[in-house]
């Protein structure tokens, strides 16, 4: 159990965090269990990152892989705990899931709780809303 873990469940966390109908930002760090995984792992990210992106409680979805092309960084906000909680009844949640699961390092999943503080990034010389970033793969 990581010290992100502290027992609890994803939801019990955002609440003690964050609250019930605050937005909030999950980071998620994974290491694929070989390079095959890793390619295989890229091509699921991307399947699931429009639809997901798409969902009405989502702000943010994106994706990165790491220098050592093993480690991935998921980057997502949300409008609230249900808005998730959508998110994960969804068919391409739902159908990716397993397979994300099957790809990743067991036990390498670190799952961090984040406070919004800024919703935009400067990008380019200017700002702009966050939600329009692309998949970082």
């Amino acid at each position: 159990m990581s010290e992100h873990d502290q027992g609890d469940d994803l939801p019990a966390r955002i609440r003690r965090s964050i609250g019930e109908n605050s937005p909030f930002g999950l980071l998620t760090i994974v290491r694929a269990k070989d390079q095959q995984a890793a390619d295989r792992l890229t091509e699921v990210l991307r399947a699931v990152a429009v639809p997901s992106r798409a969902e009405p409680g989502n702000l943010l979805y994106t994706a990165s892989r790491g220098e050592d092309g093993l480690t991935f960084y998921l980057h997502d906000r949300w409008a609230s705990i249900a808005a998730v909680a959508e998110h994960e009844q969804s068919a391409h949640f739902r159908s990716s899931i397993k397979e994300f699961g099957a790809l990743i390092d067991p036990g390498s999943a670190v799952i961090d709780v984040l406070k919004i503080i800024d919703n935009q990034l400067t990008v380019s010389g200017g700002r702009r809303e966050i939600d329009a970033f692309d998949l970082r793969i």
